[in-house]
């Protein structure tokens, strides 16, 4: 019998999955975890290197210790409940070693996959700067992507009245609640919309939206939160403003740079990219959604220097040091990215086979391609849970059909929600545009479908392209 060669080197790999919220990290998290606890072919199909072993591991190898992901309820919740997992309100890790093999060889490899609510990423901009300068840059983006209640906020400052801060706040979350009612998405600070507490808002108007806020500050607590105020008007109202910058920087200290220096240390970045939603919310949420992207490698991308080539060339080696030391020489920020997009399964099979979904996440990606010198990128589009087929009629130039358990019954007026164990039905949805058009005033839908899934544990659901993210962990 030939002798195993054993692996000589761990490497270490860890990932931030990160995106929007409600762009499938959750779903995309648990299912790639239920592929490798399973040993999925589906992973390695076509690979020369086959999962050997995935064991968990309870403790974290190169950052600080978090919550671990709850994976384990996850995936019981998703099995016995036919419904996605509510999405995650607060940051974790899920640490994992991975051997695999290839015949005689081995490899090994040490994993952390850390998640990120979507909405801490709205925090970006505060990153390194101090309450002035994030006052400029939103002001610059409120000129770019205007919007008709960011006049209303600016008003209160032009009031012959006196003006004190009880007024700027309740005007501030006032004009928030409004912006995420019209689907814009780029809403700082993260807490108004997920606070400490998980908390998180509720409702399609921005009153019920500011209903369901009223535990949420604009900041660390209720009693310190802040609101931009412009350069015009920052000495005209100078004591407002010093206590908006002194909330401003707790509320950067305590929540905003803890969460960076992890994701700074992470060596992958994926970012999940929703394409059908960008496209169902309207041109105001794209926009939002390339903005936040530029933040991102902004914060997270590395700069040139000889730190970055001692770690880099560390770990092209492999080499395993002790998390003290790994920490001081590993290259510290990110190295290799990937885009994501994701939800394949919701729009038409057509427009996948034919690319249309993967020119729409190149469009959204090219104007951030100048942020990415240095770095290795690549684009994929993928299904975590594929839960839709072809339908029986024939996709034409506008529609496509497909086949899926559907939450909701569009036939009814006002649609009525069903059951995930109700039989799939055949339905109709837009057909993806070949590009990003003009304008989309008349907004395309791509209705929710229940998760499609195997009976027994042992059978992973069924994916699409989950290859690709494996590959990108591992290469």
């Amino acid at each position: 019998m030939a002798t195993k060669i054993p692996a000589l080197i761990t490497h270490l790999r860890r990932v931030a999955i990160v995106g929007l919220p409600n762009s499938g990290k959750t779903v995309l998290l648990t299912s790639l975890l239920i592929h490798l606890e399973n040993r999925s072919a589906a992973l390695t199909d076509g690979g020369k290197w086959k999962i050997k072993s995935f064991r968990p591991r309870q403790k974290t190898t190169i950052g600080k210790e978090l919550p671990e992901f709850p994976y384990k309820s996850y995936r019981s919740y998703l099995q016995e409940n036919c419904v996605f997992p509510t999405k995650t309100t607060s940051e974790t890790v899920f640490s994992f070693d991975l051997d695999l093999a290839n015949g005689r060889m081995q490899k090994q490899f040490q994993v952390e996959l850390l998640d990120v609510p979507g909405e801490r990423f709205y925090d970006i901009g505060m990153c390194g700067c101090g309450y002035a300068e994030w006052c400029d840059e939103l002001e610059k983006s409120w000129r770019e992507e205007h919007h008709p209640s960011m006049e209303s906020y600016r008003k209160l400052f032009d009031s012959t009245e006196p003006l004190d801060l009880p007024t700027v706040i309740a005007g501030y979350r006032k004009l928030l609640a409004e912006l995420i009612a019209d689907y814009r998405t780029s809403i700082a600070p993260s807490s108004f919309r997920v606070n400490a507490n998980g908390n998180s808002i509720r409702g399609r108007t921005a009153d019920k939206i500011l209903t369901s806020a009223e535990a949420n500050p604009c900041g660390i607590s209720l009693d310190r939160q802040f609101a931009p105020i412009f350069d015009a008007d920052r000495k005209r109202y100078g004591d407002i403003t010093a206590v908006m910058s002194a909330h401003f920087d707790a509320y950067r200290d305590d929540v905003v740079m803890p969460l960076f220096r992890e994701l700074k240390i992470c060596d992958r970045l994926v970012l999940l990219i929703d394409v059908p939603n960008l496209l169902a919310a309207g041109a105001g949420a794209v926009a939002d959604q390339s903005h936040l992207i530029i933040q991102v490698l902004k914060a997270l991308l590395p700069k040139q220097g000889v730190w970055r080539s001692l770690g880099r060339g560390l770990r092209d080696l492999g080499l395993n040091i002790a998390s003290a030391v790994n920490r001081s020489l590993r290259p510290g920020k990110v190295e290799r990215v990937a885009f994501v997009a994701t939800k394949a399964d919701v729009v038409p099979i057509s427009d996948v086979q034919e690319n249309r979904l993967s020119r729409l996440l190149s469009q959204v990606v090219n104007p951030t391609c100048s942020y990415l010198e240095g770095i290795d990128h690549e684009e994929f589009v993928l299904s975590a849970v594929k839960s839709t087929s072809k339908a029986d009629k024939l996709d034409n130039e506008t529609s496509g059909y497909l086949s899926g358990r559907l939450e909701f019954d569009l036939s009814t007026n006002p649609p009525t929600r069903r059951k995930p164990t109700d039989p799939k039905v055949d339905y109709e949805v837009p057909r993806l545009p070949k590009e990003w058009p003009p304008s989309l005033d008349g907004r395309l839908a791509y209705p929710r479908v229940f998760p499609d899934l195997p009976q027994f544990r042992m059978v992973s659901p069924h994916e699409e392209n989950l290859k690709k993210l494996f590959d990108f962990i591992i290469s």
